[in-house]
């Protein structure tokens, strides 16, 4: 995932307090937040006189992944191209 570029693909970039911010916080949020626990690679790249900030999440090995909040029967997710859509919905009303 990026953050600070838009739909169209411009990078719009955010500003460098922000990413300071998120830096210190977005892998121990995601982390907290998981079920089995996500450590992800959150990094900040400058584009000219932008600033842009990725976070990376390898595929694991213990999945299914969930959200801790929604528990496992509504919390998994899954990627379909540039999409992500909830597993319970596939299961529900599959493809």
């Amino acid at each position: 995932m990026v953050i600070g570029v838009d739909d169209t693909g411009e990078i719009v970039g955010i500003p460098q307090a922000e990413i300071q911010k998120a830096l210190e916080s977005l892998d121990k949020a995601i982390c907290e937040a998981s079920h089995p626990a996500i450590i992800p690679r959150v990094y900040s790249q400058r584009f000219g006189d932008k600033s842009v900030l990725t976070i990376e999440v390898s595929s694991g090995m213990s999945k299914p992944y969930f959200r801790k909040s929604e528990g496992l029967d509504r919390g998994a997710y899954i990627r379909i191209g540039r999409n992500t859509v909830s597993a319970t919905q596939l299961v529900q009303h599959p493809i």
